[in-house]
């Protein structure tokens, strides 16, 4: 059995308010993602995309870095990496929330002083509770 990990990063989105590049970035990391064996959630704000990321670790550490080298991504921050057991998204190999209730949130995480686990943690955890508004 393969040994999974949760990864959780916040970055700004350098493509404006087009859509239609998220629309993009998706077709390509749903196809990326169910060949690799990595289920998720992205976040798109109008402003920052967050994003949970499940998978293998070696795998997602080769996504990090393709993210990390993307131009449409800027100040990318991991908050949070971790062991699990099992997967939360486990029906996405890429879901997608764009919803403007987690603004607040978002924007607290990326403060440069944050580094409190138990808020990134809330923050998942309340992504996990939403999942019905997934698409």
């Amino acid at each position: 059995m393969t040994r999974l990990t949760r990864i959780f990063y916040v970055s700004k989105a350098q493509i404006g308010s087009r859509l239609q590049t998220v629309s993009d970035i998706l077709a390509v990391a749903r196809t990326f993602n169910a060949e690799h064996e990595i289920t998720g959630l992205l976040t798109y704000d109008g402003e920052h995309f967050t994003q949970v990321l499940e998978g293998p670790a070696t795998v997602l550490d080769t996504l990090m870095a393709r993210i990390s080298a993307d131009p449409r991504h800027g100040r990318v921050r991991v908050l949070a990496r971790k062991p699990i057991i099992s997967r939360d998204f486990e029906d996405w190999s890429m879901g997608y929330l764009h919803d403007g209730r987690f603004n607040d949130a978002v924007a607290g995480l990326l403060a440069e002083s944050h580094t409190d686990a138990d808020e990134v943690e809330a923050f998942i955890g309340e992504l996990i509770h939403n999942k019905r508004f997934i698409r």
